[in-house]
């Protein structure tokens, strides 16, 4: 009699994991596709954009030639956000699983997640707005402004990372399933993603913005590893 209640839990459990597992794998292809266009941008589309402080003409030029390919290259950075989405289910479930006093934490992850998911792929929206503004002949000192918003939010979205980081290393720092030091990176790349952020105000700060979020993505990819080690040992 015994039988019949345990098996259907059984069989939840397992299909619970099995999404858990499929939204764990989604965090490590969020990582490698943000970490490819990042590559993609740095090689092919940047160095096609003429520096701000050549002439005028020279600028709107750039913009009418190469403006479709920028354009489709902020669509590409605005797709891995669903993806992340589905990620941080995944993550929720864990911290559940793994350490379920923690509920609050898994929330505050979450929260965080989201806004920080949102505010990259935002800039790459309102990035295109510059071109339909340069094509229009509109002023170019406003295409400028507006190119700068991308790194902008970037910079803001660091400071959700920073929750993201603490929550989900506080999570697990008790936990004996992850390697000891995931958790003590996750602290560092939270300082690292904090000094960051002051790109708001001190542009120069940018190079740790983005050794920031090159070394989250670095991090993320480790945790799904640890957390989908984990999880395999546990069946």
């Amino acid at each position: 009699m015994h039988t019949p209640t345990t098996a259907p839990q059984d069989f939840q459990n397992r299909h619970s994991l099995n999404w858990e597992r499929w939204a764990l794998l989604s965090g490590i292809g969020f990582s490698l596709l943000q970490i490819a266009l990042m590559v993609f941008v740095a090689i092919y589309v940047l160095p096609l954009f003429i520096s701000h402080e050549a002439p005028v003409a020279n600028q709107r030029a750039g913009y009418l030639q190469h403006g479709e390919l920028l354009r489709f290259t902020n669509f590409l950075l605005t797709l891995p956000a669903p993806i992340f989405l589905f990620f941080l289910g995944g993550l929720y479930s864990a911290v559940l699983r793994i350490a379920p006093r923690n509920a609050v934490l898994a929330i505050i992850i979450i929260t965080a997640g989201t806004a920080m998911a949102m505010l990259w792929p935002l800039g790459a929206v309102l990035n295109s707005i510059s071109i339909d503004i340069a094509r229009n002949s509109g002023d170019m000192a406003t295409v400028v402004a507006m190119d700068a918003l991308p790194p902008y939010l970037l910079a803001l979205g660091a400071l959700p990372r920073v929750v993201l980081l603490l929550a989900t290393s506080l999570a697990f720092r008790s936990e004996g399933s992850l390697p000891r030091w995931l958790p003590i990176l996750g602290f560092l790349l939270a300082i690292v993603s904090l000094t960051g952020s002051a790109t708001l105000f001190v542009s120069e700060m940018f190079p740790v913005l983005a050794l920031g979020t090159v070394l989250f993505h670095m991090w993320l990819i480790a945790l799904c590893m640890a957390l989908l080690k984990g999880q395999a040992q546990s069946l």
